[in-house]
Formats: structure tokens, sequence, C-alpha cells
């Protein structure tokens, strides 16, 4: 990393101060006996961590907001970094120590949120497919209490009806398909578990292709 390789040349500039210092680690930044040219690589170094502080912070606040709308963890015992010059290097490699930690927790919540977004993807048309399949359903049997048509079996075919909107919208929705009439993947997948009859045939035929020599 830059800063670090940027600490490991001033602390070997600093250790060939005259006269020379038992920890360079621990020398205050702003002693006089410090050159103009190791001044200038301090200033550098200083302007690097402000980067990384303001780094840091953004990463933890991107987890603490998956945090308030998931059941993930925020990143534990985080403490803010006070902006304040750089004192001692030993204070910088406590910072990028510090700056990796959060990246690493930033990582695990970012897999956790492709894992949650993934279950979405499939759920979500499943979901519209069922509910476009309950409201053919709903439709279904109304005309039946009205005919008197509704028997013993209506439940039946009416449950794997439902069953078959989910599957519907979740072959069709997922992935995000848009058709030309400008339907989003929710409503083509709602649409599908609507006109279950029509999609199932579509697969038929293509599955029909296939089996052709």
């Amino acid at each position: 990393m830059e800063a670090a390789s940027q600490i490991a040349t001033i602390r070997s500039e600093l250790d060939k101060m005259t006269p020379p210092v038992d920890n360079s680690l621990q020398l205050p930044l702003d002693d006089s006996r410090i050159g103009a040219d190791t001044r200038s690589k301090i200033t550098l170094l200083r302007g690097k961590l402000q980067d990384m502080y303001y780094a840091t912070d953004m990463m933890n606040e991107r987890v603490s907001g998956i945090a308030k709308i998931t059941l993930f963890s925020t990143i534990k015992d985080y403490e803010t970094g006070d902006l304040s010059r750089l004192p001692i290097l030993e204070d910088g490699y406590g910072n990028i120590q510090n700056y990796y930690r959060t990246r690493r927790a930033v990582s695990a919540s970012q897999q956790s949120v492709f894992i949650l977004n993934g279950f979405y993807n499939a759920l979500v048309p499943m979901l519209f497919g069922a509910i476009g399949a309950c409201t053919y359903v709903l439709r279904l049997i109304s005309d039946q209490i009205r005919e008197t048509t509704f028997s013993t079996t209506s439940p039946v075919r009416h449950s794997v009806r439902v069953l078959l909107g989910a599957l519907a919208g979740f072959a069709v929705g997922l992935g995000g398909i848009v058709t030309s009439a400008g339907l989003s993947a929710a409503a083509l997948a709602f649409v599908s578990g609507y006109a279950v009859e029509p999609v199932f045939a579509t697969m038929d035929g293509i599955a029909e292709k296939f089996r052709r020599p």
C-alpha cells in the first residue's frame, strides 16, 4: 500500500538523523531536526492518511446503511478518525490497520448483500406470478359462483393454478426481461402468472423443437 511505503521511507530517513533517535516511530513529526525534504514527504503522508480517514468513514456508513434495512450487523468497535495531523509514524500504522479491518468488514457485508439480492431476484418474480394467478383465480371463482359451476375439486385446481403462476413468474421474470411493450420484469411476471396457459404453451413449443431430430 502506498501509505505504508511512505511510512517506511520516512522512517528510514529519520533513522539517519544526527544525533540518532532511539525510536523513529515515536519521534514527533514536527521535530525541528527533521529536514525539509523529509517534511515534504510527511506532508504527503498526512494527506494520504486524511483520504484514508474519509474512505474508512464512508465504508462504515455504507455498512451501517445496509444494517438498517437488513439483519446484518454493523462494524464492531469502529472508531472514527479525528482528522488531526499525524503526530508520530506509529499512529500511521494503526490507521492503515484500521483501514484494512474496515474494508474486510465491508467486503463481508457486500457478500451478504449479493446473496440477499439473489434471493430477492428469485422470490420477487415468483411472488408477482403468484399474485397474478390469484387475480385470475378470484375472477374465475366469481364466475363459477355466478354460474353455479363451483365444485368440490375447484379448490384443488385453483391451488395448482397459483403454484403454476408462481413458477411462470419465476421463469419469465427472472433475469430482468423487458418486453417490447415496455413491461418491467415484475409486471411481466404478474402477467405470466395471470395467463399461465400461453406461457407454458410457449415453453412446450420450445421444448418440442429440441425433441425433433
